[in-house]
């Protein structure tokens, strides 16, 4: 169960980076005046944003099924 809402999360992530590059977003926002930090570190954000909501999503459903969680 985890590993495939762990799987998806990365196919998110990078399904964005590939259309990013695709459509080019950033040389649109580089134009407008965004400063390369401010532009990272806002898609950092909301990458760890995305990341946190699967982790507890998988982690309180574990816990709601009462399925224990185990690490390796």
């Amino acid at each position: 169960m985890t590993a495939v809402s762990y799987a998806t999360l990365m196919t998110m992530i990078c399904s964005f980076l590939v259309n990013e590059r695709v459509s080019g977003l950033k040389h649109l926002q580089l134009i407008s005046g965004v400063q390369m930090k401010s532009y990272w570190l806002g898609n950092f954000i909301f990458d760890l944003v995305k990341m946190y909501v699967t982790v507890l999503v998988s982690v309180a459903l574990l816990w709601g099924f009462d399925m224990g969680y185990t690490s390796c």
